[in-house]
Parts: C-alpha cells; sequence; structure tokens
C-alpha cells in the first residue's frame, strides 16, 4: 500500500505530524515507544499491505475476518478496538465477519488516524508484558455473560431444586475457574455448588 514519508520538519508535513503523534499519545497505554521511534514502523507496516488485505479499494485495510468470536476476550478485544477507531473515522464492518476493516491512509499516501490506533492496538495485543486486553472492565463485562449464557443452556430450574441460580452460578466460577474459550460444568459437581449456594459447605 502506497504511504509518503512524513518530515516533522517540513511545512507541508508539520501539522499531519502533530496530528498523528497527537493520536498516538492519545492511546495512553503505559510502556508504548514514542511517536517518533515508532513512525517509520508504521510507515512501512502499511506499505507492506497486501492488495488481498484490503477491501473495497487499495487503501482499507481489513484488519479482521473472523467468522464468529472464539472468547469473550476475542469479542472484547475487536469490539473496543472498533470503539477507539470510531473517534477517528469509520470502521466498517461489512464483509468482514465479525471483525472490521479502516482506512489506513487518505487516498493519496497520507496516514491516517486510524493506522496510528491500529498500530498501538497491534503493539498492546502483542505486549507480553500482560494479559493482552484493550479494555479490563469490558472484557470482565463480557467474560461475565459468555459463562452465563453457558450456565444457564446447561442448569435448567429443575436441576436446580429451589436454589438460587445466581449462587449457584457464582460457586461454579469460584470452582471451577471456567473460561469462556473453554466452558465446561462438571455435573457430578453441580449437587455440591447447589449445597454451596443454599449455604453448605463450599465444593470439595
Amino acid at each position: 500500500m502506497y504511504v509518503h514519508e512524513i518530515r516533522k520538519d517540513t511545512a507541508e508535513d508539520a501539522d499531519l505530524y502533530e496530528e498523528l503523534r497527537d493520536v498516538w499519545d492519545g492511546v495512553g497505554y503505559t510502556g508504548l515507544p514514542s511517536f517518533d521511534s515508532v513512525l517509520p514502523d508504521i510507515l512501512e507496516w502499511v506499505r507492506c499491505i497486501r492488495v488481498a488485505d484490503t477491501v473495497f479499494n487499495e487503501y482499507t485495510y481489513q484488519v479482521s475476518r473472523l467468522l464468529y468470536f472464539d472468547s469473550a476476550l476475542d469479542e472484547s478485544n475487536i469490539e473496543t478496538a472498533v470503539r477507539w477507531l470510531s473517534d477517528y473515522g469509520y470502521a466498517s464492518r461489512a464483509f468482514c465477519g465479525v471483525g472490521y476493516a479502516i482506512e489506513l491512509t487518505d487516498g493519496h499516501g497520507g496516514l491516517s488516524d486510524q493506522a496510528v490506533v491500529q498500530y498501538a492496538i497491534d503493539m498492546i495485543i502483542k505486549d507480553g508484558r500482560y494479559y493482552p486486553v484493550l479494555d479490563e472492565s469490558d472484557y470482565e463485562r463480557r467474560e461475565a455473560a459468555w459463562l452465563r449464557d453457558y450456565f444457564d443452556g446447561e442448569v435448567s430450574d429443575v436441576m436446580l431444586g429451589g436454589a438460587d441460580r445466581d449462587a449457584v452460578f457464582e460457586a461454579w466460577r469460584d470452582d471451577a475457574d471456567p473460561v469462556s474459550g473453554d466452558m465446561y460444568l462438571d455435573m457430578e459437581k453441580l449437587p455440591g455448588y447447589i449445597e454451596t449456594a443454599k449455604g453448605g459447605k463450599r465444593n470439595a
């Protein structure tokens, strides 16, 4: 993909450079390198985008084309990314499954704000120091919803025998520590979860 160099010491590029730098600094993630140090890498990344990875035109990058979410983490990171990117332009979901596409340039070789944000997103997700979550509170909310949907689909009211559903659900989470990408409810332990919910001893 074509993108031209940005020289901050030239009159024609000064405004664009400052705009993109402010966008980078606005991501607000501890540990991101300075914009000056990463700008050459962003430009090289855009140049390496293949036509096969674009949609609609030669400068709209199909970032993700997932057909469905495998976990709450996938869902949270993609929806958070779209939310962040939407502050700087339209993030299309058409023809992308549950993924999205963004414009990396202005169509004439000028680097876009969205390209800068997407590069930061990629760095955050690949940051080995932390669990790759863009928005912790959003992820926790979606994770709980995924687990609850699974639990409700596995456990009927009859099986609960009058026990509080919320309490049994929490007993399962406390004991099994399930995650949305690998959910499993051991039905042999369900009576213990019910006992815990009713005020008995925790399931062993």
